[in-house]
């Protein structure tokens, strides 16, 4: 007799187990269920840009980031456009804040943009930067003053091509990879001191 008592209550409590589980699932559906969803900005392009296929990085009292196409010269030139950096306030309020041009200062920017502590955006095209907006890519900077180009990619043994992955600023130096380029034509990694 002892045995099967002991049987229902450890089946008892197995139930009981189940039921606070499944309670505490409902709950967590019915949570998930009540968050917030809105859209703050929809991209038009022209003139704001396209595709932001990279992440905002907060700098200061604004979201900074990307459009991979789009902005002001790529209309101009009868193409899909060469992408932007804008900047977005919290309400939603969107500016650009440079429109790329294909050559000399790069084309189709494709990482999420890395920050130092002056509040200088960094960041990389997929593309342009040479004479031809073709070219291999080019590494840029934004700050106070404007924004400059710090490297344009040649895709050379000794430097590299198409940088798309975000870069990464560490005790004053850019790091970043490439994915074509290099000697073995495969690819580098780099490092830049602005």
């Amino acid at each position: 007799m002892k045995q099967r008592s002991s049987r229902n209550v450890a089946r008892q409590l197995t139930l009981c187990a189940l039921v606070v589980t499944v309670c505490g699932l409902f709950r967590a559906v019915q949570s998930a269920q009540a968050q917030a969803f809105s859209v703050v900005y929809s991209f038009e392009d022209p003139p704001d840009g396209a595709i932001p296929e990279a992440g905002l990085v907060v700098n200061g009292n604004y979201g900074y980031g990307t459009t991979y196409d789009g902005g002001v010269y790529g209309y101009n030139n009868g193409e899909a456009g060469y992408g932007t950096i804008f900047n977005m306030s919290s309400n939603g309020k969107e500016a650009v804040v440079h429109n790329f041009s294909g050559a000399p200062d790069g084309a189709n920017p494709s990482g999420t943009l890395a920050h130092d502590s002056a509040g200088n955006l960094y960041g990389a095209t997929h593309s342009g930067g040479s004479s031809s907006t073709a070219g291999e890519g080019t590494v840029f900077k934004l700050g106070p003053s404007g924004y400059k180009v710090l490297h344009i990619f040649t895709g050379g043994d000794t430097d590299g091509a198409v940088p798309v992955a975000p870069l990464l600023w560490y005790s004053g130096n850019l790091y970043g990879t490439t994915s074509s380029g290099g000697a073995s034509s495969n690819g580098t990694a780099f490092k830049l001191t602005p």
